[in-house]
């Protein structure tokens, strides 16, 4: 009995933990549910951190579709309870979200940085920007880039020494060291009562006083302790102590106006206004950088000038900043854009009082080519806008919001300039002197060198009409005369070198030498020297055989040149000729042997003994030679798919693309054709061209052939339009048409009577008729069966049947090249 009563209660126990665990799994799956489908007004109910990032991002995709932004969300949350630090989590993760750059953008928030992750506790780090970023912001905006710039770090540093007029309060660590007659380093954390606790001497109340004053306390206190501590600084029980602040609180700050990311921050005790800007992102473009305020407890303790910062290194407005402080980005008020001549050109705030001066030295400072006398500014005027020319006195004056101010750059006319090139031994510009001749200029440039040609020397000058007059001298006949010609700026004289009027004179040679190519002329240069000059006889020369042909005019007009032939050796000695000279413009020619040939070589793939690459063994070898010498066809092979793929020649190319750009113009809008660039695909019946050797398809090979051999097929494909485009396997029954019914027969759209057959080795077989009866094309295996469409409409002047023809046809080019492709 009592055996029976334990089996009972553990069936008992073991159908309650059963049921344990189905509630436990049903309220798991609820829960799970609830959290997938979170609505807006659940967000005060549930803990950021337990939600996933699917669920952070459904909650956002919820808001935005509501129309809510993510400063409206946040408001939102506010009004539902929900604190500041949750709020920043919440605002944090959606920024994390890999599709945050579009949402944000969708969502109307605009200057956040793209890609950017957003540090729960700091905000926008150093290490969550990249170069790219920086280069992405708009820099024709002076100084927003500075607070994405990774390479500056404005992240406070936790570990700094607090200076002695530095107000503890709750959350800061005081190290008190004592050494001397006594030694004891210890750390103590001020409590939320605002006291430390120091073993044997109690409580002693720091918050709200300066570090000082702290000092003075806790040695006091210490005095009952360690008497040491009053004792002379000789005296051997000295005791010595230093006071410092070994970690300083963390405070909480608000960002708000015009700034990438507006929130509450988290912040070191000792962070300042750069430190809170950097850490929300800086101001956006709308923001101001010239007047960022600073309120403590409702009331402005300081403003900040981020331009006087950049500018002078001037942190009067970077203030220490205190739990509770809130900085302030306004919008900007005035702003005038900088061109031209300076430096950095660029959008500047500017502020009351700031002159031409100022905003030039924002902007850098002038280039070495800026004119700087006289400056242009673009200005508003009413409705439309108008030019204003400033001369240097009134560079003091104030400039208005808007404004474009240029500064132009110097022109590249030179006022005392000549220039002598060609035959001198110091071609260049000179300085223009007073009185100064010709033959001062070419004494200048350390006179002719041995190249010259004295007979030709020209001086360009420049008239009233802004055109150019030429003057010609003989130096040779009258150098003392010439050479008193008075220069004026910017007259230019070239002398001549001799080679410059003589006429250019060159030799060619070309054929079977290894570098065929044109020199200038030689003189006394024998044929074989030429041949050396180009590299030599090629390895298909004959030396026996060497052409010159020179030009030749016999006052008569009949013979036009003639020709010389000449016998070498391979070692470049004339066997014949070896004291013919060659003459300007002689154009060599060296033979190639007779009946020389590169090698050729063709391929065979697929179903065969031995696939790969042949050489063409003379100019009639046949497909049955290719097959016998690559050991025969393989059991497998499907002679009725075989096909050759044929390089285009140029020829070839210019023809079909000709052809295919006139029908290309016939055809409806966005039809096209698809044209194989290089190469053609030719079918051919192997049974026939080696079993029957019928030369009607042993076709002669070409240089680059490839033989394709496929493996017996055992299906035939049906397209176009059909109910159901199949591929069905092949039987010796079925006929064409009973493939097409076997794909659901044919569509409304059928074009019934233009029925093909392409067969596996690419050859297109079309419907014939005759009489009242249709007879379709043959089907083998590997067959593709297509049905072409009906056209009703027909543009540009085509008869109907001429644009079936056109579009079935090509239609049926485009399948065959991508089916015999692939």
């Amino acid at each position: 009995m009592k055996y029976m009563l334990l089996v009972k209660v553990s069936k008992m126990k073991d159908n309650l933990g059963r049921l344990l665990l189905i509630v436990l799994m049903f309220s798991f799956s609820v829960c799970f549910s609830q959290e997938q489908t979170l609505s807006l007004s659940q967000i005060s109910s549930v803990n950021i951190d337990d939600l996933s990032d699917s669920q952070i991002a459904s909650y956002w995709d919820r808001a935005k579709g509501e129309g809510y932004t993510l400063q409206e969300l946040a408001n939102l949350a506010r009004l539902q309870g929900v604190s500041e630090s949750e709020i920043l989590k919440l605002n944090n993760r959606i920024l994390g979200l890999p599709v945050m750059n579009s949402s944000l953008d969708e969502a109307g928030t605009s200057d956040v940085p793209k890609d950017k992750t957003v540090d729960s506790n700091y905000g926008l780090t150093v290490s969550s920007l990249k170069k790219d970023d920086v280069n992405s912001l708009d820099d024709r905006y002076f100084g927003y880039s500075f607070f994405s710039n990774p390479s500056i770090s404005f992240e406070p540093n936790y570990n700094v020494t607090a200076t002695k007029d530095y107000v503890i309060s709750t959350g800061d660590e005081i190290t008190i060291d004592l050494w001397g007659a006594a030694e004891r380093s210890s750390i103590y954390t001020v409590g939320q009562d605002g006291n430390i606790q120091l073993p044997g001497v109690g409580k002693i109340f720091v918050s709200g006083y300066s570090l000082v004053d702290v000092e003075g306390k806790i040695k006091s206190r210490l005095r009952n302790v360690f008497a040491g501590l009053y004792a002379p600084v000789n005296s051997p029980s000295k005791i010595f102590l230093d006071i410092n602040i070994s970690k300083v609180r963390n405070i909480q700050i608000n960002v708000i106006g015009d700034v990438k990311v507006p929130g509450t921050y988290t912040l070191a005790g000792l962070s300042r206004v750069m430190n809170a800007l950097y850490a929300s992102g800086g101001p956006t473009l709308n923001g101001s950088l010239r007047k960022i305020k600073v309120t403590r407890e409702g009331r402005i303790i300081g403003v900040l000038d981020v331009y006087d910062f950049i500018f002078k290194g001037n942190s009067e407005g970077n203030l220490i900043l205190k739990e509770g402080d809130v900085i302030i980005v306004p919008s900007f008020e005035s702003r005038v854009t900088v061109k031209g001549e300076v430096k950095n050109p660029a959008i500047f705030e500017i502020t009351q009082g700031e002159s031409i001066k100022d905003v030039i030295a924002f902007a850098g400072g002038y280039t070495p080519l800026a004119y700087k006398n006289v400056h242009t500014i673009d200005r508003i005027d009413g409705i439309g806008r108008k030019i204003v020319d400033i001369s240097e006195v009134d560079f003091n004056s104030s400039l208005f919001s808007g404004d474009i101010l240029s500064v132009q750059k110097i022109t590249e006319l030179y006022n005392n300039r000549v220039i002598i090139t060609g035959a001198v031994n110091l071609p260049g510009a000179y300085e223009l002197k007073d009185g100064m001749k010709l033959g001062d200029l070419i004494n200048r440039a350390e006179g002719f060198n041995e190249k010259s040609s004295l007979k030709k020397v020209l001086l360009f000058r420049e008239n009233s009409q802004a055109l150019r007059d030429v003057y010609s001298f003989n130096l040779e006949d009258s150098l003392v005369e010439s050479s008193k010609f008075l220069l004026k700026k910017e007259d230019s004289i070239k002398v001549f070198f001799k080679s410059n009027l003589r006429s250019s004179s060159v030799l060619s040679i070309r054929g079977a030498v290894n570098n065929p190519k044109s020199i200038p002329f030689v003189d006394k240069m024998r044929v074989t020297d030429l041949i050396a000059i180009a590299g030599g006889f090629a390895r298909e020369a004959d030396p026996n055989v060497i052409n010159v042909s020179r030009q030749l005019d016999d006052g008569e007009f009949k013979t036009l040149s003639i020709n010389y032939t000449w016998e070498s050796t391979s070692d470049l000695i004339l066997k014949t000729g070896a004291n013919f000279y060659l003459q300007p413009n002689d154009k060599v020619e060296v033979r190639t042997l007779k009946g020389y040939q590169e090698l050729k070589s063709v391929y065979v793939n697929g179903e065969v003994s031995r696939p790969g690459a042949y050489s063409i063994l003379n100019k009639n070898e046949r497909i049955s030679s290719l097959v016998a010498r690559s050991g025969g066809l393989s059991p497998y092979a499907f002679l009725e798919g075989g096909t050759i793929i044929r390089k285009k020649v140029e020829n070839d190319k210019k023809q079909v693309d000709g052809a295919l750009d006139l029908i290309q113009g016939n055809l409806e809008e966005g039809t096209t054709i698809k044209n194989v660039e290089n190469e053609y695909r030719i079918g051919i019946d192997l049974k026939k061209a080696i079993v029957e050797k019928d030369e009607r398809y042993d076709l002669i090979l070409r240089e680059g052939d490839r033989l394709l051999i496929p493996s017996k097929k055992q299906t035939v494909e049906v397209v176009g339009e059909v109910m159901s485009p199949s591929l069905i396997p092949y039987s010796k029954k079925l006929r064409t048409k009973d493939y097409i019914y076997n794909g659901g027969g044919f569509s409304e759209k059928a074009k019934k009577s233009k029925v093909y057959v392409v067969h596996p080795n690419g050859t297109v077989l079309a419907t014939k008729r005759f009489l009242f009866f249709r007879m379709y094309p043959k089907v083998i295996p590997g067959s593709l069966i297509l049905v072409p469409k009906k056209i009703d409409t027909i543009r540009d002047g085509l008869s109907t049947q001429e644009a079936i023809s056109i579009t079935t046809g090509l239609g049926t080019l485009a399948i065959i090249i991508d089916r015999l492709a692939n």
